[in-house]
């Protein structure tokens, strides 16, 4: 039984490091702000809430693709700057940085 623990105790000494999973959710889009412009305009959350007016502004507006928007921009540039900085030689190889 004492093997069994010196195992155990070898083994912890020599394991490796927990992984860290980091999720990510895309930036900001052009549809966030097709939306948050609508929720203005046609006073989305209110009793003088134009509904027609917000279906119609959403449906000419919305992309079935956008692109990111200039706040998604900054987003992921500071993204960017953060991953850099913390997982430099964490990554497998072929990883450019």
């Amino acid at each position: 039984m004492s093997n069994d623990k010196k195992s155990d105790a070898d083994f912890e000494a020599h394991a490796r490091p927990s992984i860290k999973l980091y999720m990510i959710r895309h930036a900001e889009s052009k549809n966030n702000e097709v939306y948050r412009d609508a929720r203005h305009t046609f006073k989305g959350g209110t009793s003088n809430f134009d509904r027609q007016g917000w279906i119609d502004y959403i449906n000419t507006k919305r992309s079935a693709d956008p692109a990111i928007s200039s706040t998604g921009v900054k987003q992921a540039d500071a993204l960017a700057e953060y991953m850099i900085e913390h997982l430099r030689n964490q990554a497998s190889c072929p990883v450019r940085f």
